[in-house]
């Protein structure tokens, strides 16, 4: 897979590469990588097949675009978030409230989530793309939990990351897809003390 995307500059040919990115974007979403194709894209969004590959080489070029928009997108939220709450002393306060603004996030990329391990071995640019994404977050979170981290007594704290953020990518899948927010936030109350209680 190649990012040789083409990139518009009039403004009609620009809105007709965002129609084709929220078109992809809602099928994604709705049936998976796998189950769409860039026939689909096109019809959805309302233009000919061949302008699809006018500005991409194929789905997974299409994908990767999303990607990296709600990531980037995601990414500066997860700073605002972690700014305001690092001045808060509340430590299980702070992590519940953290993790309910982070599955808001999170729930945009719930169709990624869901075919990400089998997309990444296929186009080894989603791959690279997802890894060195995952580390820019890890390398966030762990200033975030040094700043927390006052008395110095969460010990193995690189360790302790790589294994919450196991935990918590696959609960994000299981909460996005719970309809009543009660249930989220029990969800979220358990997952929170699990996390709570295993780091501290």
């Amino acid at each position: 897979m190649q990012q040789n995307i083409r990139e518009p500059k009039q403004k009609r040919a620009i809105e007709k590469k965002e129609s084709l990115i929220n078109a992809a974007f809602q099928l994604f979403n709705e049936k998976g990588f796998y189950n769409t194709n860039s026939k689909e894209i096109a019809k959805k969004a309302g233009v000919s097949t061949g302008l699809f590959y006018n500005y991409f080489n194929d789905k997974s070029d299409i994908f990767l675009e999303i990607l990296n928009r709600i990531s980037e997108k995601n990414y500066l939220e997860l700073e605002k978030i972690l700014e305001k709450l690092s001045k808060e002393n509340d430590k299980k306060q702070l992590l519940k409230s953290f993790f309910i603004e982070n599955i808001k996030l999170l729930s945009e990329l719930a169709f990624i989530y869901k075919d990400i391990e089998t997309i990444k071995k296929e186009y080894e640019e989603i791959g690279k793309y997802r890894d060195k994404n995952k580390q820019r977050i890890k390398i966030l979170m762990m200033s975030f939990f040094n700043k927390i981290n006052d008395e110095e007594n969460i010990k193995n704290l690189d360790i302790k990351w790589e294994i919450i953020q196991t935990t918590i990518d696959a609960n994000y899948i299981l909460i996005s897809k719970l309809e009543n927010k009660d249930d989220k936030l029990k969800f979220i109350d358990e997952m929170v003390c699990l996390i709570y209680n295993y780091m501290f």
